[in-house]
């Protein structure tokens, strides 16, 4: 049987009374609550919506502190939209609300964690474009973006391989005019992938 629906009033002030920096003690409070939690209606009043919203939001954190990425990911990614549409929030303030960045930050990274490589990248684009002077922000984007190039680097070696072999083997049997046209090709994305290559080793130089 479910347990009993606690009010805002009786979860906050056992909610206060777990350890802000014990992670597990708060992923398992709100666990031990969920059913509660998810019971609060937010349409009621603003006092509600920001009880779920810190609850929310907390659990959110506490996964990503604890290691739970992909619970994490599931949970910030209800958390923030709900932070920004909070009542009386001003969108234009957020990049100067430090809890709204700790928010982004730990979406970001446990975006990384499991591999979504490329909403990774356009969360830390958003933290950049809020802090563009927090030298760890835009480490972070450099490297996943450099990660991104290594991704498409591989096959564009192995094709460059291929390639290759056919300069010195079958292209042979085709006419001057397309022996050019392909070594051309070939010299250009040659070029590509030298140039991905410096990019990345000038990323990593930078560390």
């Amino acid at each position: 049987m479910p347990s009993e629906i606690k009010d805002i009033q009786t979860l906050k002030k056992e909610f206060d009374e777990v350890p802000s920096s014990d992670n597990l003690a708060s992923v398992n409070f709100y666990e031990c609550n969920s059913h509660s939690v998810e019971s609060i209606n937010i349409n009621k009043d603003p006092e509600h919506y920001n009880a779920k919203l810190r609850l929310v939001s907390e659990y959110g954190i506490s996964l990503f502190g604890n290691g739970q990425y992909t619970k994490a990911v599931k949970v910030l990614s209800e958390a923030i939209p709900m932070f920004e549409n909070a009542p009386n929030q001003n969108k234009s303030e957020l990049k100067n609300v430090s809890y709204f960045e700790h928010l982004l930050w730990s979406y970001a990274v446990s975006l990384f964690q499991t591999k979504d490589l490329n909403e990774s990248i356009k969360q830390f684009e958003r933290l950049v474009a809020y802090k563009p002077e927090n030298d760890k922000y835009r480490n972070w984007l450099k490297t996943l973006k450099g990660q991104k190039i290594s991704k498409l680097i591989k096959p564009l070696w192995i094709f460059m391989f291929a390639w290759l072999i056919g300069e010195f083997t079958f292209f042979k049997n085709f006419g001057p005019e397309l022996q050019y046209g392909l070594s051309t090709i070939g010299a250009f994305l040659l070029l590509i992938a030298i140039g991905f290559e410096l990019y990345i080793y000038l990323i990593k130089k930078k560390k």
